[in-house]
């Protein structure tokens, strides 16, 4: 997942559009959504799926790459980074450029309205342990 990280923060420095932690994980998720969405899940979006998402209060997030940028708090990551273009991952290019232009907060109450997280929802709220998202899981909550 570091590599999708790292493509998106690219495009988004490349395109001077800001792109802030939470920004960088909805583009992430969505991402692998509306991939498996369309292809099903194989194995170009397994190799891609090494580390997966977890179901955090504001969506899915991958817990290593989050406390990775967690120094810049909510400020524009790519201020820090500019990121590395991966060619095999150009094919999301189009969908990237398009989540980094919506707005974040509605990504996240769209993240939230997917039943892989609202069957954790109480537990979420809790405090627990982070729920792992599946890709099977991505998968039925995008097609529907």
């Amino acid at each position: 997942m570091d590599k999708l990280a790292q493509h998106i923060l690219y495009l988004a420095s490349n395109h001077r559009l800001p792109c802030e932690n939470i920004k960088l994980h909805k583009v992430m998720f969505f991402t692998v959504g509306m991939y498996v969405r369309l292809n099903g899940v194989d194995e170009f979006v397994k190799n891609i799926y090494d580390v997966p998402f977890e179901k955090w209060h504001y969506g899915a997030c991958v817990s290593s790459i989050y406390y990775k940028f967690s120094i810049f708090g909510n400020r524009d990551l790519t201020k820090y980074t500019s990121g590395i273009y991966h060619n095999e991952l150009s094919r999301f290019d189009e969908i990237i450029m398009k989540l980094l232009l919506s707005d974040t907060y509605k990504l996240i109450r769209v993240n939230r309205d997917m039943p892989a997280w609202i069957k954790y929802k109480e537990d979420i709220s809790r405090g627990y342990l982070h729920h792992q998202y599946y890709l099977d899981e991505i998968y039925n909550d995008f097609r529907e």
